[in-house]
């Protein structure tokens, strides 16, 4: 990035990024990317939080990130010339912009993985971290059978697939349920319904409403490849930041929930926010719930979309040493494991070209 400046105009956060790539021996690119998912950036688009693909310049790998909006950050978004700048000096080049909302469902890993908020996840409410969208478009719940039918058919339609045998995934991403035992016999429906349909992949749920033994005993016996993520997101004031549903489960009753959820043979991680937590309570944290891990966690950097929600930064993480120490802590918990982030999965991530020194070869869309 550097090398395309004039010496003389350098951004001082691009001297900055370099200062750290050296200091931490990170890629400069990916400081970069995590420094705009943590500043956000400005745009000559009108929406509040923008989601879009981005390839920085000087790389050939393609992501897809979403981003809120910030009139006073260094990066601004040209929708109207395709690029991204930073003080004015092109970084990289812009795809498909567009407003981001809550959408019923959403395409992932080159259009294998289809994440469906299938109960609005637009109208969850409660954690104090949350984008809350302007204009959501998931409005439409596809609760019982007949709704999941009709859009399966649906998404064939315009599609233009003849099954769902080409989906690696479906990704469950609800809002909140009435109960545990509605999430259970949603899960059991779509899987049904789904297999119908071709589909041999495997169905994921990222919630924080299954907790009894019943329950992912239920789940094994009638869902052919199941797993599941919790949804974690902090260790440090759990009460006050997140809704009730997930304030009322302890670390070490979420452990228990992950064990117990291992035990049967399921792929199992959590969702967690860096900068939300004190580095040194989410290393104590992790290393309480790690064990019960059989995925990477999906670790998201918190971005802040209100001035209040700025509130709930912890000391240090309005800096990017914060985000790379975080950085550091993850690796030397997981480098000795076979588990690794995946960015296809994670558009707010810590990691982007590699991984304590390992180039990252999954998908990135």
């Amino acid at each position: 990035m550097i090398t395309q400046m004039n010496q003389k105009t350098v951004p001082p956060l691009v001297r900055k990024v370099e200062f750290l790539a050296d200091k931490y021996k990170v890629p400069a690119e990916d400081i970069m990317l995590m420094a705009l998912n943590s500043k956000g950036m400005n745009s000559d688009l009108p929406h509040p939080r923008l989601r879009f693909r981005l390839a920085l310049d000087g790389t050939s790998k393609e992501f897809y990130v979403g981003i809120q909006k910030k009139e006073k950050s260094e990066f601004f978004v040209s929708n109207k010339e395709g690029r991204l700048l930073l003080d004015g000096n092109q970084i990289g080049t812009v795809r498909s912009a567009e407003n981001d909302t809550c959408d019923t469902i959403y395409m992932r890993r080159g259009g294998t993985v289809l994440n469906l908020n299938s109960n609005s996840r637009s109208l969850c409410k409660g954690c104090g971290f949350c984008f809350d969208a302007q204009t959501p478009n998931d409005r439409k719940r596809l609760v019982g059978a007949p709704e999941i039918d009709e859009f399966v058919r649906q998404f064939l339609s315009n599609t233009g697939k003849e099954n769902l045998s080409h989906l690696h995934q479906v990704a469950i991403v609800t809002g909140c349920f009435k109960g545990e035992q509605a999430v259970v016999d949603h899960l059991v429906a779509a899987h049904d319904i789904l297999s119908r349909y071709g589909f041999r992949g495997e169905l994921l749920y990222l919630g924080a409403q299954l907790r009894s033994p019943e329950s992912f005993e239920t789940l094994k016996r009638n869902i052919r490849n199941f797993a599941f993520v919790m949804a974690l997101e902090c260790f440090e004031r759990r009460e006050t930041v997140l809704n009730k549903i997930k304030s009322s489960l302890s670390v070490e009753r979420i452990r228990d929930i992950l064990l117990h959820s291992r035990e049967l043979g399921f792929p199992t991680a959590v969702t967690y926010i860096v900068g939300l937590d004190s580095l040194d309570t989410a290393e104590k944290g992790f290393d309480i719930i790690r064990s019960a891990l059989t995925k990477f966690p999906i670790i998201n950097i918190f971005q802040p979309h209100k001035t209040d929600q700025e509130l709930l930064l912890r000391d240090g993480a309005r800096n990017l040493d914060y985000y790379l120490d975080a950085r550091m802590m993850f690796e030397r918990m997981f480098s000795g494991t076979t588990l690794r982030p995946k960015s296809w999965e994670n558009y707010r991530s810590l990691w982007y070209f590699r991984f304590a020194g390992e180039e990252l070869n999954e998908p990135t869309i």
